[in-house]
């Protein structure tokens, strides 16, 4: 998703991952909006930064992490979403292993779409 892949010239694709996604201290510093999205019920749920970094530490990494989803009667699991910043669609933290489809569906935005454009 925040992954930039080149073809080196073979059918390897090498993903580049920002600093500002490797671990979530990182994520904290850098100011970026982080949600959790369940793959069952949908739901999207804002996730506390600080919260993490104090119960996994700073180095930890929601890179193609998964949690059980926190809905009663829910057994799902949610995977985590990052923008960097308003305006900025919510995008699936993937491991590079992952075939780069996003597993639920498309990226979440803050908001609903903007009307479509006039012809003059």
């Amino acid at each position: 998703a925040f992954a930039l892949c080149s073809n080196m010239g073979s059918n390897r694709v090498a993903r580049i991952t920002p600093t500002w996604l490797t671990s979530v201290g990182a994520m904290r510093e850098a100011n970026v909006r982080v949600r959790a999205r369940c793959r069952t019920c949908k739901i999207v749920l804002r996730v506390d930064l600080d919260a993490l970094c104090t119960l996994r530490g700073r180095s930890y990494s929601l890179i193609g992490a998964v949690s059980r989803c926190k809905v009663v009667g829910c057994e799902g699991q949610v995977i985590f979403m990052a923008s960097p910043g308003p305006g900025t669609p919510f995008l699936p933290l993937f491991n590079a292993s992952e075939t780069g489809t996003d597993p639920v569906g498309e990226g979440i935005d803050e908001g609903p779409p903007p009307p479509p454009k006039r012809a003059a």
